[in-house]
């Protein structure tokens, strides 16, 4: 909750004072998770150092003001007293994370916690996150090594890091239960959806591509009979849904007018003629949903933000690799029928979940 204050202070109180650099190509945001604070900077190379230097200073030193710490707080309430009337599918997806990863807070967790603080309380704070401290720096993009470096030793001075990369608590993927199968995120929405998660048996590569083999398998039928012949909704789909590396699939129909309960029947009689076809399926007919998959993998980011992005995720994961999209691609051409028909088998005795 207090790291939610911090880094929404830290973009307010830089808004005004950073906007020139806005208008130059420069920009800066940062944005809290469940291990800390990421400090983001992007634009021309030549204008990272004075940002870098800029920000950090306002992390250390700014004063938080009352007026400034009312905004901020505002502005977060709005958002987790409004989250019963967003979109389903983020409200189904929120859900689901609130579930099966740790540590995580529901949004009523989170406004029932921004009640007990004062503006004293995220100054303590900022100074107690400041004296205990890891970092990790990346760069991506138009700079070489030596800016690079120099870049990371401006930031480790300034901020004095102490604690090592062991330290810090990785997110946690958690296997999922009977006693929670079914969830109920908290909505006011007047529509009906059914988010059906199916998980993997473990988190190594080979069960992750073999899920998406999996995935890739049941996503165009899945559309054609919920959503073209029976029309049970305006958003339906299925696809590959890891949670960190932990693979699974989430197959999800979004309907304005059919209620859940007849969607989750359909999904499950789906789910059974998937089974019955999969006893025909051949290798021969496995061979084009291998070879989507590995093509998937296999394309070039499209944007430096969404390279920096799949980087950044990389290093928060316990067996750092920048690697892991070649490491798949190669081995989903060696997913067998035997390693599909034998997760398929698990995904129906294990427990999954249904939103």
């Amino acid at each position: 909750m207090l790291t939610r204050l911090l880094a929404s202070w830290l973009n307010d109180s830089l808004n005004e004072s950073l906007y020139p650099a806005w208008l130059a190509g420069q920009s800066f945001s940062a944005y809290p998770h469940a291990r800390g604070m990421t400090l983001s900077f992007s634009g021309w190379r030549d204008g990272q150092t004075p940002l870098i230097e800029q920000a950090l200073e306002q992390l250390e030193s700014a004063e938080i003001t009352d007026s400034a710490f009312e905004r901020v707080r505002y502005q977060l309430q709005r958002e987790w007293r409004n989250a019963p009337q967003a979109s389903l599918y983020g409200q189904a997806s929120r859900t689901l994370g609130e579930a099966l990863l740790t540590p995580q807070w529901s949004t009523a967790e989170l406004l029932a916690a921004s009640e007990r603080f004062d503006r004293s309380h995220l100054e303590d704070f900022r100074q107690r996150f400041l004296d205990d401290l890891y970092v990790d720096a990346m760069a991506v993009g138009n700079l070489d090594a030596d800016l690079a470096s120099e870049q990371t030793q401006l930031m480790r001075a300034r901020l004095k890091p102490r604690l090592k990369r062991e330290d810090i608590a990785n997110l946690t993927p958690l296997a999922a239960s009977e006693e929670h199968s079914v969830l109920h995120p908290h909505s006011s929405r007047d529509e009906s959806l059914v988010l059906r998660y199916l998980q993997g048996r473990d988190q190594t590569p080979e069960e992750q591509a073999t899920t998406m083999v999996i995935a890739q398998w049941l996503e165009t039928p899945f559309y054609q009979q919920l959503r073209t012949e029976q029309q049970l909704g305006y958003i339906v789909n299925a696809g590959y849904s890891p949670l960190l590396e932990a693979p699974g699939i989430a197959l999800m129909v979004q309907s304005p007018d059919v209620e859940s309960g007849t969607i989750a029947e359909r999904m499950d009689v789906f789910l059974d003629e998937a089974n019955q076809r999969l006893e025909q399926l051949s290798d021969a007919d496995l061979a084009p949903y291998r070879q989507a998959v590995h093509d998937q993998l296999r394309q070039r980011d499209t944007s430096l933000a969404g390279m920096a992005n799949r980087y950044w995720q990389a290093t928060a994961l316990e067996d750092v690799r920048f690697d892991r999209r070649d490491q798949l691609a190669e081995l989903v051409l060696n997913v067998s029928l035997e390693d599909i028909k034998a997760m398929a088998i698990a995904a129906r005795t294990q427990p999954g979940h249904t939103l």
